[in-house]
């Protein structure tokens, strides 16, 4: 992904971004990342929150536990970016967003409202989970900053943490200046590109959920390296499964525990034994397949079962 790059060692003020003289700085919190949201909010802010919660007056009001909040930082001392920074931004549950000068905190929040879903298919709104750092550095970051999309959004700048990488990224308004008036609230037009980041966003989450699940001989089939290595390799393990259309949490997690049980690493472009081959090219259904190949298979002592850890 495109946008400034440092390390979470440096600390948030310790690359390419300052907390600037002009603009409102807020926090975008992940109400699915983050449990119990609204309580911990106000117990962070210690009596002192300015915040929106973003679902509140909106159509997906009925599920508003689970709404990003928009908390506004009044200085680098925040005590919720503390909170945020200590124990958050590794699991990636929010992003900071700095408003284009003059742009006022109603004009943002109603900005974040016009994000909250979009409409792949006409007339068929989805919700679109903006509160998450990867979500955002797609929409808000390459799109409507740095891309076509944005010349009438109130956003100056995205400061987002990738926890796999163990990085922050900043994102910057590709063109100097204020914002451009605009007579009518713009709407966020999903384009392919976007729905490919959608997609990719899917697949990642997909690989970290997975790989949260791995034990102690799941790793050693990994092999060393850091987690944005264990991410690639469970990546492109996941990339080979969909040649069967093993495109289920269940029929990936058993896929690569066939993998492990013949000592196959993708990544290091081991191919599976032909006898197994020919059972997931049979007839059949996918699982069916998948089934008859894992029998096949004999678990070796050295790698115990990745679905058993």
């Amino acid at each position: 992904m495109t946008g400034k790059r440092w390390s979470f060692e440096k600390g948030l003020f310790g690359g390419a971004w300052a907390w600037p003289e002009y603009g409102q700085v807020a926090l975008v919190l992940d109400g699915i990342a983050i449990d119990n949201l609204p309580v911990k909010v106000y117990q962070w802010a210690q009596d002192k929150l300015e915040a929106d919660w973003l679902y509140i007056g909106t159509p997906w009001e009925q599920v508003k536990s689970k709404s990003p909040w928009l908390v506004y930082l009044d200085a680098p001392n925040n005590p919720v970016l503390n909170r945020f920074l200590e124990e958050q931004a590794v699991r990636e549950a929010g992003y900071l967003l700095v408003g284009a000068d003059g742009q006022d905190r109603l004009t943002l929040a109603a900005a974040m409202r016009r994000l909250l879903q979009v409409e792949r298919f006409d007339g068929i709104p989805e919700l679109l989970r903006i509160g998450h750092p990867d979500i955002a550095r797609r929409v808000i970051g390459q799109h409507l900053l740095q891309g076509s999309g944005g010349p009438d959004w109130p956003f100056s700048a995205l400061i987002a943490p990738d926890g796999v990488e163990g990085q922050w990224i900043y994102h910057e308004r590709k063109s100097a200046g204020l914002m451009a008036p605009s007579a009518e609230e713009p709407a966020l037009v999903v384009d392919d590109k976007l729905l490919q980041g959608f997609r990719q966003f899917n697949q990642r989450q997909s690989v970290i959920a997975h790989l949260e699940t791995v034990g102690e001989s799941g790793l050693a089939w990994l092999g060393s390296g850091t987690r944005s290595d264990h991410v690639q390799r469970i990546t492109i393990a996941f990339d080979q499964a969909l040649q069967w259309e093993f495109n289920t949490p269940r029929s990936r997690a058993l896929f690569l525990e066939l993998l492990q049980r013949s000592a196959i690493r993708p990544w290091l472009e081991d191919t599976l034994p032909p006898a197994l081959l020919a059972h997931l090219n049979g007839q059949g259904a996918a699982m069916e397949r998948l089934d008859k190949a894992l029998q096949a298979a004999q678990p070796l002592v050295s790698l115990p079962s990745a679905v058993q850890g």
